[in-house]
This record gives structure tokens, C-alpha cells and sequence, in this order.
């Protein structure tokens, strides 16, 4: 499943005494399904090292291109309150996802692994709350 960095790092995701950033199941907001994923951060802009994120591995044909797609909604939100990066670090951004007020919007990004494995990563980096719902990632073809 999801989780938190790979890595050892000061980067908090949950941190329930100060509200900085938190990340729930939201069984309220769905747009497909029974559940959306949602991000509410009250900490205004931060640096890559104390950035919230999740992170997912998972099995990849390398030099294939690879397509992202998914449906979000936000309210307050900042343009760096969340985007979909293709590494820990969050600097390979597949998905830009524009900061501001909107319902339901479906946003796509591409990239190409070069191993057999790939990451996607959840990052926020600024304040707001989005909505993020049917995740999928599909082979487009090779580069």
C-alpha cells in the first residue's frame, strides 16, 4: 500500500497536535466509488525537505511511457498544495494540480521509467484542501 518517504527524513504527513498536514479516506467525497483520498494542509509554503508526501512502488516495463490519470477537487488550494511526482523527491512532477476552488476535474501527466521499477508520490507543499479520487496508471507505449 500507500506510505510515508522510503527514506529517513524530518518530512511529516500526520501531525495531529499542530494540524500541519493531514491525509484521510474521506468516505464523504467521493466522485467514483465509495472513497476519496483527502489532503488538508494549514501550514502555508515549504522547502522539499519538509514537504508531506506518500510514496507507491510498483512493477514497470522499463522505457515504456506510462500515463496517469486522475480526479480531484480543491478548495483554498494553493498551486503547490499537491502534485503527483515520479520520484521522492518530489522535483519530476507527472500531474500539476492547479491550486484555487473547482469541483470535480480530471487531470493527466506521462513519464518514462528506465528500470523495472516506478514510483509515484504524493506531495504537499502548500495549504489547502484536495480531493483526490480513481488513481490509475496504464501503458501508453514505448519511447
Amino acid at each position: 500500500g500507500w506510505g510515508e518517504s522510503q527514506t529517513e527524513s524530518p518530512r511529516i504527513w500526520d501531525k495531529a497536535n499542530d494540524f500541519w498536514t493531514i491525509g484521510i479516506r474521506d468516505t464523504n467525497e467521493a466522485i467514483h466509488g465509495n472513497a476519496a483520498f483527502t489532503v488538508r494542509s494549514a501550514r502555508g509554503f515549504v522547502d522539499d525537505e519538509t514537504m508531506s508526501l506518500m510514496t507507491q512502488k510498483f512493477p514497470v516495463t522499463p522505457n515504456q511511457r506510462y500515463r496517469v490519470t486522475l480526479w480531484c477537487r480543491a478548495r483554498e488550494s494553493q498551486n503547490k498544495t499537491l502534485g503527483i511526482y515520479s520520484d521522492e523527491k518530489a522535483t519530476e512532477q507527472i500531474v500539476s494540480i492547479p491550486g484555487g476552488n473547482y469541483d470535480w476535474q480530471e487531470f493527466r501527466g506521462e513519464f518514462t521509467p528506465t528500470s523495472d521499477s516506478a514510483m509515484i508520490v504524493i506531495a504537499c507543499k502548500d495549504k489547502g484542501t484536495v480531493w483526490i479520487d480513481n488513481i490509475t496508471i496504464e501503458a501508453v507505449g514505448s519511447q
